[in-house]
């Protein structure tokens, strides 16, 4: 139903939202309709500029810098997310063996979070 056209080749000539006569435009296919009838030789044209504008509005497409970043952030989060998968639970037991070294090598003073009753095991065994 809708065409691109570089030029409004029919009456208005212009764009029905902005009064714009510089195309390109979007054909709607649509005539003007009013109370007393339909007008086949009126068109109505929507500048494509137009159509960006609203589109932007109302967040069809962003401003390109804005695109760019949200781009490099779903980016950044699918490498997060590969080394957490290539690590699996490696972190949590190095930080386990870490926790462990210390409170051995303070002299078996418990980490935080640990019960006073908890043994202490040498980590260097």
């Amino acid at each position: 139903m809708y065409t691109l056209v570089e030029q409004a080749v029919q009456y208005p000539f212009k764009c029905a939202l902005t009064g714009t006569e510089v195309g390109p435009f979007v054909d709607t296919g649509v005539n003007y309709e009013t109370a007393t009838g339909v007008y086949p030789e009126a068109r109505i044209y929507i500048a494509a500029a137009a159509v960006a504008e609203l589109a932007q509005l109302t967040g069809l497409f962003g401003d390109v810098h804005v695109l760019a970043q949200h781009e490099q952030e779903i980016y950044n989060r699918g490498k997060i997310d590969a080394v957490r998968e290539g690590l699996g639970n490696d972190v949590r037991r190095v930080a386990d063996s870490l926790a462990a070294a210390a409170v051995y090598l303070l002299g078996g003073v418990a980490a935080v979070g640990a019960h006073e009753n908890d043994p202490i095991a040498d980590p260097f065994e």
